[in-house]
């Protein structure tokens, strides 16, 4: 009997201390528990903890805190300091802290809201990776660095603002932030780190710094909604994979200041149906528009020395023309198979017999930059066809002009205001490809042999 009452009497006491706040020391800081509020205060910084052992001392009340204050004198939050504190909705930064630590804040799931004191001059790793009901975020311009994958898997972003001030930014910063839509970058920034956006599938537009010199690794991957890029002259490198799969772009022009294309940097843009590369690109590796199946056309400069093996252009099936500067051509190390015997290849004055002597480039249709008007081969409403070898039959082009070239760029008929149905004697016509044009349009045909 005596026993249980013992037992009864600890029981009561640890009841009812549960209801009493919960306090100790943590390096040169104090901190305390009462309700669902944490206070932190002193002077100095937070110790760095582990997420784990030894972890904070609050770890172990985590479920309960929901609001965090700390107060002014703290200078740091150290490492892991609110490591998977789940249940925080509300922190209080006061200005005295420079910085925060790496891991942070991380996997703060509740945490809707941040306000970065301009003291701040350093964001560590991690620091709020996971924080998926974060909606927005502003950067001061105290900051100097944000550390890798600050951001991260922030799925409930949907804003962000980094100030001037701000020169260093990790990679991965707001790597699968699904929901970011809006960016503020700085004019202080030098690089866009990789995979620094990959996987922000509702970012629609952004405006690359003047400063900008690389654009890095996967930095926009897979950032499908991205429907326009433009980039500051500045910009000297472009990495592997930098935009590949950003499904909206439909037309990009990479300035001559680029020096180089990295290796599949473009691939499967699978809306991309124009590009045009300025004079002063270098090199282009590897595949760099592979699998954009839509593309349509693409300008090449004399300028470029290094056209990277595996077809730059391959898997792209509605490829109609291609324009290169190249007074020699360019010699191409490419994989035998694609099939580009319905694309023009418009070449330098004076050059057509040497790309027909050329790998890889005697496989296009090629004329010469004088018949420019060529400037692609699609689908026309009008009927055109050989009857036979000796007629070309062209229906529904009333009052249109026809224009028939053949592959070397010469222009062997042409006539005006066509009737409802016209058929043009082709006898003295060599047997084998023709470009024919009516108006706006234009379509390959195959005359037959006699």
């Amino acid at each position: 009997m005596k026993t249980y009452k013992l037992f009864l009497f600890a029981t009561a006491i640890l009841l009812s201390s549960a209801g009493f706040a919960q306090s100790g020391v943590t390096g040169a800081l104090t901190w305390s528990i009462s309700g669902n509020t944490l206070t932190i205060s002193g002077e100095g910084d937070m110790p760095d903890y582990r997420g784990g052992t030894p972890a904070a001392p609050w770890y172990d009340y985590r479920i309960s805190i929901t609001t965090v204050v700390i107060e002014n004198g703290v200078t740091g939050i150290g490492n892991d300091a609110f490591w998977e504190n789940r249940n925080i909705t509300t922190v209080s930064i006061p200005e005295s802290v420079t910085k925060i630590g790496v891991d942070a804040f991380q996997m703060c799931e509740r945490l809707g809201s941040i306000v970065i004191p301009e003291s701040v001059t350093s964001i560590g790793d991690l620091a709020f990776n996971g924080c998926i009901n974060l909606k927005s975020v502003t950067v001061p311009g105290s900051v100097k660095s944000i550390g890798n994958r600050a951001f991260d898997y922030c799925t409930g972003l949907t804003s962000a603002v980094i100030s001037e001030g701000v020169t260093t930014m990790g990679n991965q910063v707001f790597s699968m932030c699904s929901n970011l839509t809006s960016v503020t970058l700085p004019g202080s920034i030098t690089s866009i780190e990789d995979r620094t956006f990959s996987n922000c599938s509702n970012l629609a537009s952004i405006t690359i710094p003047e400063k900008v010199k690389v654009i890095g690794r996967y930095a926009f991957r897979n950032c499908s909604s991205l429907a326009s890029i433009a980039f500051p002259a500045s910009v000297t490198t472009i990495r592997d994979f930098a935009f590949s799969g950003c499904t909206g772009l439909a037309a990009i022009t990479v300035p001559g200041t680029v020096i180089t294309l990295g290796a599949m940097s473009f691939g499967n843009c699978t809306g991309l149906t124009s590009v045009s590369i300025s004079d002063g690109v270098r090199i282009i590796h590897n595949s760099a528009f592979a699998g954009c199946n839509n593309l349509a056309s693409i300008s090449i400069p004399a300028s470029v020395t290094h056209l990277g093996e595996i077809n730059v252009i391959n898997d792209c099936p509605k490829l109609k023309k291609v324009k290169v500067g190249w007074l020699t051509p360019l010699a191409v190390a490419y994989t035998a198979g694609a099939d580009y015997s319905d694309c023009i290849l418009e070449v330098p004055a004076g050059t057509a017999d040497l790309y027909r002597a050329a790998n890889f480039w005697k496989d296009f249709i090629i004329v010469e930059e004088s018949t420019s008007a060529l400037t692609s081969v699609s689908a026309t409403q009008a009927k055109i066809y050989f009857n036979n070898a000796n007629e070309l039959a062209v229906e529904q082009a009333q009052g249109s002009d026809l224009t028939v070239f053949n592959t070397m760029g010469g222009m062997i008929y042409a006539q005006t205001n066509l009737s409802e149905k016209e058929i043009i004697n082709a006898s003295r016509w060599a047997n084998g490809i023709y470009i024919v044009c009516v108006g706006n349009e234009k379509i390959k045909l195959i005359k037959p042999k006699r």
